[in-house]
This record gives structure tokens, sequence and C-alpha cells, in this order.
């Protein structure tokens, strides 16, 4: 007010919680209440106009909207560890339990009534040793082809995700409430992937590529050579 400014709207972000592995949280509604009499209190106290006040709750709004279906590929026995192998990955599907050890819930999708009695390591598709979705989960006995459903991955996943390993990032499908079904974002395309590189072959000079065309079919020819002589 000495600036002679009003203050029409104030923004106060997001960043609120939310509840994964059943572990209890705020809701938005209560940090509201409470902190709106606070405000207004101050409002009060200082004798200003009262703003707008703007909360940002992305993340507790799609979280738990969001579900990842993984299908089992194949299985591991690693001393009393048992793994299951899946065509999904940390680093193209759910970076969140590689990034910053997110936990989330998982279900035999296709084996709901089945009773549990296994502990399983779900991995990814990946050759690297860290690329574990989630470690001693229960399930029922699991076989290849069966699908696993990883809960509640609806905020951060999508946008964080890579193309390591040269993975395709999964297509998003939009369930509606009368039960059809939307594809909203499609799966990732090889083309755009290796896009930059392609752009650099076709603006390289075409004598430049000759060069190393050449070089690289005298060098098959001699290893094919020696390969047909032994």
């Amino acid at each position: 007010m000495d600036h002679k400014t009003k203050i029409r709207y104030i923004d106060l972000g997001g960043g609120f919680p939310v509840e994964y592995n059943s572990k209890k949280c705020f809701q938005p509604e209560d940090m509201g209440k409470k902190f709106v009499e606070f405000f207004m209190k101050k409002i009060i106290q200082y004798d200003l106009p009262p703003p707008y006040l703007i909360f940002e709750p992305g993340k507790f709004i799609c979280a738990h909207a969001g579900m990842g279906l993984v299908k089992v590929i194949s299985k591991k026995n690693l001393g009393k560890k048992k793994v299951l192998v899946t065509d999904g990955s940390t680093y193209a599907f759910v970076p969140d339990p590689i990034i910053y050890h997110a936990y989330y819930e998982m279900l035999p999708a296709n084996k709901m009534n089945r009773r549990v009695c296994k502990k399983y390591t779900i991995a990814g598709c990946t050759c690297d040793s860290i690329d574990i979705i989630g470690s001693n989960r229960d399930f029922p006995q699991l076989e290849e082809h069966d699908l696993i459903a990883i809960m509640d991955c609806g905020a951060y996943s999508n946008v964080m995700a890579s193309n390591f390993n040269t993975l395709k990032r999964a297509p998003m499908v939009m369930i509606r409430e009368d039960g059809t079904v939307k594809l909203i974002r499609r799966r990732d395309r090889y083309s755009e992937m290796f896009a930059p590189e392609l752009d650099v072959l076709k603006m390289a000079d075409p004598q430049e590529l000759k060069k190393f065309y050449d070089i690289s079919r005298l060098n098959l020819d001699k290893l094919w050579g020696k390969a047909k002589k032994k």
C-alpha cells in the first residue's frame, strides 16, 4: 500500500502431498480453511483489500487419476529373490522410483481374485540393474504375459520419462465414466527419436558421407573375406 500498488491475486502454488502407500497426509481443503482464516486476520489487521487466493494442487488432482499397465515378459530366480521382468521401465514409464524412490502400490491386474502367496521384485526391461519398479511386493503366482497395474502414477511419470536404451514412452489412454476409451497420447516413434541424427545426415556433405560409407564397405569386405576363408 505504501507503493500505491493494489494486489489483486496471490498465487501460493502447489506442493500438496499425495497419499502413497497408505500414508495419510493433509487434504488441500484442510490446509485452505486454516490458511484463509489466518490470512483474513492479516488482511483486517493491515487494512488491505482482500485479494484472490490461488492454489495449484496439480499433483493432488492427477496422481490418483493415472494407472500404468505392464506385462510380465520373463521370470528370474536370483537366489531367494524372485524377479519379474516387465515390458515397462523406470526410465521410459515410471521414473519416480529410480529418481526419488517413490513407492507405488501394484496389483495383479488379471489375477485380482487369486490368493497372495509370493514376493516378487518387479524389474524393468533395460540392462540396468537399478531399473527396479518395486521390491519385495506381495502377489499371487504370476507367469509370463500376466499384467501388473501400477497405481497412482498420474502425476509426473510421463513428463519425467526418457528414451533411455531407445525405449518408446508408452501411450496414454483415457477411460471415460461409461467405460469407453480414447487414445490421448500415442506411443513414441523411432522417426522422432532419431530425428536429430537424421537431420545431421541430411545436411552433411555428400562426399563426406561417401567417404565414411567407403570405409565401412571396405572394412566389411575384409571382415567377410576372412570369415569366408575360415
